[in-house]
């Protein structure tokens, strides 16, 4: 299964609960600050969204990890990063805490981006109905 999303395109700005079960949109991450206005830098950040099965799967909290490894370098190069699951938000601060991790985490736990952007694994199994792992930048 391929995502329905098209290179250039822009993706979608969905408000989602995050790790603290508050509302963010997408677009939070990417507008730039008051500073950044004043001075004329008004073209946002770039945005970095992974989404991944769960805190269970191996495979997922290895790449984790390894963005923890590299907060530092995105941040002192303006980027920005989400990370996105099915997992309620009380699952998804744990983790998050465990790890090191200082982006958010969104929730996503009735399903409807990934059913949008069509990256939603409907098989039956271990990994059933949660995200196909995709990173859209």
């Amino acid at each position: 299964m391929a995502t329905n999303l098209q290179l250039g395109e822009r993706f979608i700005d969905v408000e989602l609960p995050n790790h603290e079960n508050k509302l963010v949109k997408l677009s939070d991450f990417t507008q730039p600050s008051l500073m950044d206005c004043h001075t004329g830098f008004t073209d946002g950040y770039p945005l970095i969204v992974v989404f991944y099965r769960g805190f269970f799967c191996p495979r997922d909290r290895e790449q984790l990890s390894q963005l923890v490894e590299f907060q530092n370098e995105l941040a002192i190069n303006y980027g920005k990063l989400v990370t996105i699951s099915v997992d309620p938000p009380i699952v998804q601060a744990a983790f998050r805490a465990g790890l090191g991790a200082q982006w958010s985490f969104l929730c996503d736990e009735k399903r409807e981006l990934l059913k949008q952007i069509n990256i939603l694994d409907s098989t039956e199994g271990e990994y059933a109905y949660r995200a196909q792992p995709y990173t859209f930048i």
